[in-house]
């Protein structure tokens, strides 16, 4: 599984804290933080609620 697609998992699973994130990934904050803008920036629809429609994703 991609890096992006183990952050995204971690936010579907109610994760939402970078730190919380990089801990169980072992990777820098700014790792996470960097991870998230590039694929909230590559996203085609409403960037500014982009995790919150992860979050909501099978439900």
């Amino acid at each position: 599984m991609t890096t992006e697609l183990r952050i995204f998992a971690l936010i579907r699973l109610g994760i939402t804290q970078s730190s919380e994130i990089a801990s169980l990934l072992r990777y820098s904050v700014n790792t996470i933080y960097n991870y998230r803008a590039q694929v909230k920036n590559s996203a085609l629809d409403d960037r500014e609620n982009f995790e919150e429609k992860v979050r909501h994703l099978g439900n």
